[in-house]
């Protein structure tokens, strides 16, 4: 699957069933403990260039994924995550009405996260709108392990090929030298 398609895909199907006018998709790299940003749809900012990455622990997104669990956000609670530390250098806009956010949790293996937020003072997100996100993360989940679990098999049979090719090309050789040193007996003798 082409992720940039998939992200466009989502983003139309959330928006069918929830305010969806901003939505980001953060993807994160354990290895390098950083989160990435491959799909940003915001009325207030700009997405961030393809390549940008950052630690997770800053923003509402960070403590998202910190916190492995959805979270339903509003101005009161952002000032208190803010006054308790718990959330600092918000990367964005954050004078949202309302902000809900879910990890994407495979076998307990935190691969991102999925954000939704509403700048409008009459739109806002309840309980019933945070499970249906989580509903939704859950199976982006699934679907982005499958995608590398596919690319990974790929990658391997590529490998394979070649291998099988590269020994291909010495049974060859060794036949050859074999025929070789079979007539070069046979001129002997």
């Amino acid at each position: 699957i082409d992720l940039d398609s998939f992200y466009l895909e989502l983003h139309r199907i959330l928006g069918g069933l929830l305010y969806a006018k901003n939505l980001i998709v953060t993807l994160y790299h354990e290895s390098e403990n950083e989160i990435s940003f491959p799909y940003v749809a915001d009325e207030k900012d700009p997405a961030p260039p393809k390549d940008f990455r950052r630690p997770p622990g800053h923003g509402l997104t960070g403590f998202v994924l910190t916190s492995g669990r959805p979270q339903h956000i509003d101005q009161a609670r952002y000032r208190l995550l803010v006054e308790q530390g718990a959330v600092h250098s918000a990367l964005g806009s954050v004078d949202f009405n309302s902000w809900i956010g879910a990890p994407m949790i495979y076998q307990q293996r935190i691969l991102g996260a999925i954000i939704l937020q509403s700048y409008d003072a009459a739109i806002g997100y309840d309980d019933d709108d945070l499970d249906l996100l989580t509903f939704v993360a859950d199976h982006i989940a699934a679907a982005l392990v499958r995608k590398q679990t596919d690319d990974s098999l790929r990658e391997k049979n590529i490998e394979l090929q070649l291998t099988l090719e590269r020994l291909q090309l010495a049974q060859d050789e060794l036949v050859r030298k074999e025929k070789l040193a079979s007539l070069g007996a046979l001129v002997a003798g």
